[in-house]
C-alpha cells in the first residue's frame, strides 16, 4: 500500500471485483463524454426538465443573447420617450385628477413593447424601458395616488384607477365598476 491511495483506483480495477452497481456507473461515465453530456441537458430543457444541479459537471444553460441592433434600440428609445408624456401637465383639482386618470388609461397599454413588435435586449431593457418608461409611470402613478380629492368625479376617477391598476381595494371587479357608475352618475347631476 502506498501513502497517496489513488481515488480512481476502483475505475482501474477488473470488473469482477466492483459491484454490479459500481461496474453500471463505471461504464455510463466511460460512454458519456462531454458532447454527449450537454445534449443530455438540452433534451431534458427542451422536455421540460431541469437536470440535477448537485453534480460536478452542472453548468446552467445560458440561452443566447440576441445581438444589438442600433435601428432597433433607437427606435425604442423613441417609443419609451414618447411614453413619458405621462409627466406633462394637467389641470388642477378633480379634472386634473380625472385627465390624469384617462391619460394613464390609454397609456398603460403601450408599455408592452414586444406587443408593439418591438425587439429589444437585455441592454436595451436596462438602458432605455426601466429609466426612461417604466419610471415615468411609476412617478406618474405615484402623482395619481396622492392627488387629493375633492368631489364625486375625482373619487370616482380615483376608484376606477385604484381597480383597473389592481390596487388593494376589497371588493370584485364587478362590485367596484358599479361603485364607480354609481358616483359618474351622481357626479353627473352635482356638475349640471
Amino acid at each position: 500500500m502506498t501513502d497517496n491511495p489513488d481515488p480512481f483506483a476502483p475505475a482501474r480495477q477488473e470488473a469482477d471485483e466492483l459491484r454490479p452497481d459500481e461496474h453500471e456507473l463505471l461504464q455510463a461515465y466511460r460512454i458519456l463524454t462531454p458532447e454527449r453530456a450537454a445534449a443530455a441537458v438540452r433534451i431534458m430543457v427542451v422536455l421540460g426538465r431541469e437536470p440535477e444541479r448537485d453534480t460536478a459537471d452542472y453548468k446552467p444553460i445560458e440561452p443566447s443573447k440576441p445581438p444589438r441592433n442600433e435601428q432597433d434600440t433607437e427606435r425604442l428609445r423613441v417609443a419609451a420617450e414618447e411614453l413619458a408624456a405621462y409627466r406633462g401637465a394637467l389641470p388642477e383639482g378633480d379634472a386634473g385628477l380625472i385627465a390624469a386618470v384617462e391619460r394613464w388609461r390609454e397609456l398603460e397599454p403601450l408599455h408592452s413593447f414586444e406587443c408593439r413588435g418591438f425587439s429589444y435586449t437585455l441592454e436595451d431593457e436596462r438602458e432605455i424601458i426601466t429609466p426612461i418608461s417604466i419610471a415615468a409611470a411609476h412617478e406618474f402613478e405615484n402623482r395619481i395616488e396622492a392627488w387629493p380629492v375633492r368631489g364625486l368625479a375625482g373619487a370616482a376617477a380615483k376608484l376606477r384607477y385604484w381597480i383597473e391598476n389592481g390596487a388593494a381595494v376589497d371588493i370584485d371587479e364587478s362590485e367596484g365598476e358599479q361603485l364607480v357608475k354609481v358616483i359618474e352618475r351622481e357626479a353627473g347631476r352635482v356638475v349640471q
